[in-house]
């Protein structure tokens, strides 16, 4: 069983030139990639203090792993849709029902350690 300690290790925060890189500016139109917040945080730092003091109402985490998709029949291939959804997401038009500075994109969880124990698992013992 991973501790938190385990998990913050494997916790991939993202920055705020992550997030410039995914966002497509557009002249005239503001996307939710120009307004959602980061963290200022780092490994040495308070991860929970630092997501109490945001002012953000959510918070975005990716979780690019498909062990539980695959272990109950289904098709693989899960894992690699959290960059792609991240991106469309960044640039969505900021609006007045989504701001983007409501939003903090914290990151995603690194699974791929685990991904790799169950490569070659068959799932259908």
């Amino acid at each position: 069983m991973k501790t938190e300690r385990d998990l913050m290790m494997e916790l991939k925060v993202y920055d705020a030139l992550h997030i410039e890189n995914l966002t497509k500016k557009r002249t005239g139109e503001i996307r939710l990639g120009e307004k959602v917040r980061t963290l200022p945080w780092n490994k040495s730092g308070d991860l929970h203090g630092a997501l109490s003091d945001s002012p953000c109402r959510y918070v975005l985490l990716g979780l690019p792993e498909d062990i539980g998709v695959r272990a109950n029949f289904g098709r693989g291939g899960a894992y690699s849709a959290w960059q792609p959804a991240l991106s469309t997401i960044l640039n969505v038009q900021s609006n007045h029902f989504l701001t983007g500075e409501e939003l903090l994109v914290l990151g995603h969880i690194d699974f791929s350690k685990a991904m790799d124990e169950v490569k070659n698992f068959n799932f259908q013992n």
